[in-house]
């Protein structure tokens, strides 16, 4: 049965930017596929106007609807060869495209500590629509664990988040290592496995490159998982990222980069982070 969604990419017009002309406004009408999973990936987008639906496996599952302000295909931009879900306008829609080509050479003029917040939170957002597909599919039974990406291979992320940033491994101990870590605004990455966290009505495992309370603590907003050891062990070592500082030094970048990691935050913690990225 063909898909009732258009598929005519022709549809889709592009224009150099306003903002700037080294970029491109794409405006795609409702029901049209932007990009679709597997595609060759060379793209960044921000929404301009309208919205967008984000989905996996031919669009049978909605990971999010995004609207003015929310980013998509980020990943793209560091480099990943194919999409990891396919996107569709859900109104007539504009975009801002950033090209991988435009995005890398910004990042690699700026500080490496940059790189390395964009990778941190390119990780978390892969983790986090991971976490959310698969609690729900129906066939999912309560309390079964998911195994977020890195929980069973160090990721290509992860080297670009550690080669580009310097930070400092510590043990944790127990919940309250974690907790007090988060309120004081430093997220954690962790170094291997034995964490877990209940989440809805799930509980995900974390591996090396686990990210927790990134976005969260850039953006202000708490950290909902009730995080646990897996039975025999007493530590897990993680990496401490201090957001406070991370936050400062993004806010000196140029308007570009700043949105795209603002739209990076606001698309984890589904909130307003405007306020804390103005400069």
């Amino acid at each position: 049965m063909k898909d009732t969604k258009l598929e005519d990419k022709n549809s889709i017009s592009r224009a150099p930017s306003s903002q700037n002309p080294k970029l491109m406004e794409v405006s795609i009408p409702a029901g049209v596929f932007l990009f679709r999973e597997n595609d060759n990936a060379n793209n960044f987008y921000i929404i301009q106007e309208g919205s967008i639906e984000i989905s996996i496996e031919n669009g049978t599952h909605v990971l999010a609807t995004l609207t003015k302000g929310g980013s998509f295909g980020e990943l793209a931009l560091l480099g990943r060869g194919r999409r990891l879900a396919s996107a569709m306008a859900s109104t007539q829609t504009t975009c801002l495209e950033i090209s991988m080509t435009w995005m890398q050479s910004e990042l690699d003029r700026g500080l490496p500590s940059v790189k390395s917040m964009f990778a941190g939170l390119a990780m978390q957002l892969q983790q986090t629509n991971t976490a959310e597909v698969a609690l729900r599919e129906p066939d999912l039974a309560p309390n079964s664990m998911i195994a977020l990406p890195g929980a069973e291979s160090k990721s290509d992320l992860l080297d670009i988040f550690l080669r580009s940033g310097s930070y400092r491994s510590i043990p944790l101990r127990s919940t309250v290592d974690i907790r007090n870590h988060i309120a004081n605004g430093r997220a954690l990455v962790t170094a291997e496995k034995g964490l877990i966290a209940k989440r809805g009505s799930g509980t995900v495992e974390f591996g090396e490159g686990g990210v927790i309370g990134l976005a969260e603590c850039l953006a202000g907003t708490p950290v909902e998982d009730e995080f646990n050891f897996v039975a025999g062990r007493a530590s897990v070592t993680a990496w401490i990222v201090d957001t406070s500082t991370a936050l400062a030094t993004i806010k000196r970048q140029n308007a570009g980069i700043i949105g795209i990691l603002r739209g990076l935050t606001a698309a984890i913690t589904k909130s307003d982070v405007s306020a804390r990225f103005a400069k």
